[in-house]
């Protein structure tokens, strides 16, 4: 990956979104009288460049903002009375200052001691909500997790700016920060930002105004933690800048940038300060990632049923989110084991909780990590995949409002038992209750993705990239974990050979090189070894043991691989916990499996 470019810069962005004109609401008061016709004048207080419609300028690092015909905006007098306004008519091409024309019920009223009229302040809320609201001191709205992107500027109704005024005169100012970025590849349809310690980016906000009159976010509601884009047209446009909106913030290990293509494939971009500094973005200001995707290379994400999914090398798929969650860091669903073992199965048909058995191989080849600032575990495999666990507590009787949320990790077995862990402690199993609501993670099948490179004589077969192409099954098998025939050696040569073409036995050279230049990996589920060439092709070898005269009924059977090779005396061994080898042993009349290769040509 290349290093990272990051710029912090301030300068004062401000602007108001086109929106469809549509008629002006006359809004009621509470006495049923009519509200009078109000015209407001609006300009920007942050700066006299910044305006309300972003135009791309980075030759002197000012962009001018304009108001646009149709923009609307929300006025409320104190907490009395509210209605949308919306720019006069009188506005044609887009200008730095703007008149918004409504109707507004602003009649003042007496004071406790009834001596004294009562004035409220106008709050002005853009872009226009039905839903933005107004205390009297402050104003709650709402920083969207999901931005259209439109190329050089924000996208309609997007970046929000509050007003609060004696009098008809609006000066604007902020809420929020942003994310500016741009893009080198072509084809890439969306666009996710997260913080790197799971920071909440988006949500609803309540704003008052400091003492410079500057607006200050006092409390964040139903907050978000990923910020999702999608670009105007088919995909986002190389070299152009796009605006996320986001929370003012410190993101102390910098900030995600997850961009996907029409196809699936996926890049990751980690934007981050290059002194290795916290990356503070204050209110107005911008974080940028120029060329985001330079370099990168985009990749296939696994998923089925819809849901995305890790090969941890046990033998089943790890899914990369818990059950009702929406990014990898949020904690989902706390479920009873019934309702756990239901959703789980509502996923997809091979979708399920996982076994104790399955559980247990995490806790011992895996790598466990405690992720303070994420509230989780890191899980990571031998074969350097990893998952995130987040932890969430429980909830029971006793504890109603939940229990260990931010230190205790509680997920369900498929066999009513809970798996526990927490920071520093040994794992734990523990029998499950009716009224136990934990964590859900559900697992699947493992998902064979042996992709054949060829086929020969109605045979498929991959290339592990050794000068021999390895058929994809066994002699005699129907799918690629099944097992097959077991074979004497001589029966085993003759029904390779008829295969036709150049399909025969593999020597033992040739196995030994499978073994020295291959990744084996059990698989618990299946009961056999998936075995990855350098080349990232991969066979799957079944376990069906071997029959001989002192085990006529079969022995070692979901455990023990045994293949012959073309020399009689020797063959493949392998089982679960073992390193595979070519031994010398056998006799002519022992049965084991068949896999027939070929010379490359």
């Amino acid at each position: 990956m290349r290093s990272i470019f990051l710029t912090l810069t301030a300068f004062a962005m401000l602007f108001g979104i086109s929106c469809s004109r549509q008629e002006q609401d006359v809004i009621l008061p509470s006495d049923e009288t009519i509200g009078e016709k109000m015209t407001f004048k609006a300009c920007f207080g942050e700066n006299d460049e910044t305006r309300s419609v972003l135009i791309s300028d980075e030759t002197d690092n000012i962009w001018p903002i304009h108001w646009t015909p149709g923009d609307a905006i929300n006025i409320f007098y104190g907490n009395r009375s509210h209605a949308r306004f919306e720019t006069s008519e009188e506005l044609t091409v887009a200008a730095p200052t703007a008149e918004f024309v409504g109707y507004l019920q602003v009649a003042t009223g007496t004071s406790e001691n009834g001596d004294e009229p009562t004035t409220q302040d106008f709050w002005a809320v853009y872009p226009y909500d039905e839903n933005n609201s107004c205390d009297g001191s402050s104003v709650t709205l709402t920083i969207p997790s999901i931005q259209p992107g439109v190329a050089g500027t924000f996208a309609n109704h997007l970046n929000p700016t509050v007003a609060v005024s004696p009098n008809l005169g609006l000066a604007f100012y902020n809420v929020g920060s942003w994310f500016v970025f741009t893009l080198t590849q072509e084809g890439v349809v969306s666009a996710t930002l997260e913080g790197a310690d799971g920071e909440t980016l988006v949500g609803k906000v309540k704003v008052s105004m400091d003492n410079s009159n500057h607006p200050r976010i006092d409390q964040v509601t139903e907050g978000k933690k990923l910020v999702t884009m999608t670009p105007e047209g088919d995909s986002f446009q190389t070299g152009q800048f796009y605006c996320m909106v986001i929370l003012p913030g410190t993101y102390n290990n910098g900030l995600i940038l997850t961009l996907t293509k029409a196809d699936g494939s996926r890049a990751t971009c980690n934007v981050k300060r290059q002194d290795g500094n916290p990356m503070v973005i204050e209110r107005s200001r911008w974080a940028r990632k120029k060329n985001a995707d330079e370099g990168l290379v985009y990749k296939q994400i696994p998923q089925l049923d819809g849901h995305e999914y890790v090969d941890m090398g046990n033998g089943v798929m790890w899914a990369t989110m818990n059950v009702g969650a929406s990014s990898v860091t949020d904690p989902g669903e706390l479920l009873t084991w019934e309702n756990a073992k239901a959703e789980a199965k509502a996923w997809g048909v091979n979708w399920r909780l996982p076994t104790n058995e399955e559980l247990e191989w995490l806790t011992s080849q895996c790598t466990w990590t405690w992720d303070k600032a994420r509230n989780g575990m890191t899980v990571t495999s031998k074969n350097g995949n990893s998952i995130f666990l987040p932890v969430a507590g429980y909830i029971d009787n006793v504890n109603p409002s939940g229990f260990g949320t931010d230190y205790l990790g509680y997920y369900w077995s498929s066999t009513f038992d809970y798996f526990e862990f927490e920071e520093e402690d040994d794992f734990v199993f523990g029998d499950g209750s009716s009224d136990f609501r934990i964590s859900v993670r559900p697992v699947v099948d493992r998902i064979y993705t042996i992709t054949p490179t060829g086929e020969m004589g109605g045979h498929e077969y991959v290339d592990m990239g050794d000068g021999i192409i390895w058929a994809t099954m066994n002699v005699g098998a129907v799918a690629i974990t099944d097992p097959g025939d077991l074979l004497t050696w001589q029966d085993a040569k003759t029904a390779a050979e008829a295969w036709g073409e150049n399909w025969r036995l593999p020597t033992k050279e040739e196995l030994q090189s499978l073994i020295d230049n291959c990744t084996w990996t059990w698989d618990v589920t299946n009961k056999g070894m998936i075995v990855t060439s350098a080349n990232e092709n991969s066979i799957f070898l079944p376990a069906a043991g071997r029959i001989d005269d002192e085990y006529p009924s079969g022995f070692g059977t979901g455990y023990l691989g045994e293949y012959l090779s073309s020399s009689s005396n020797y063959h493949l061994n392998f089982e679960e916990g073992n390193v595979p080898m070519v031994v010398n042993g056998g006799g002519y009349e022992d049965y084991m499996s068949v896999r027939p290769v070929a010379t490359k040509h």
